[in-house]
């Protein structure tokens, strides 16, 4: 189990070195906790470990962007996730388009559509 304090200093070693041993050991501390915290969100298992992966791989990449003056580890990195579950939901929930909508169904195909306006033209 990681101090507040550990966790910080391994985000700091992140951030100054790249160092993939810190890296390694924030991971096998957090990954399963932020996917226990999105699980707990509704998402179900795959989505949970694709969410705490893409969390992860941006506290990487945005080390240095951490204030532990700010926020502890903690929550920074479960604020990552919590936008990470909600950029998730947003793919997610986009309306699929349904082929029986009659709008689809009787919209003109394309190449109808350019002997149409060919005929019009004439």
């Amino acid at each position: 189990m990681l101090s507040a304090e550990e966790a910080a200093e391994l985000i700091e070693a992140i951030a100054a070195r790249q160092d993939r041993v810190a890296f390694a050991a924030l991971f096998r501390h957090f990954a399963p906790r932020v996917k226990a915290f999105v699980m707990r969100g509704g998402a179900d298992a795959e989505a949970a470990q694709e969410v705490a992966q893409e969390a992860l791989i941006l506290v990487w990449r945005k080390a240095a962007s951490f204030d532990r003056n700010r926020a502890s580890a903690a929550t920074w990195i479960f604020t990552i996730a919590r936008n990470k579950r909600i950029d998730l939901i947003r793919r997610g929930t986009r309306p699929a388009i349904d082929p029986e909508d009659w709008l689809i169904a009787f919209a003109p195909e394309v190449a109808d559509a350019d002997t149409s306006a060919a005929a019009e033209q004439t």
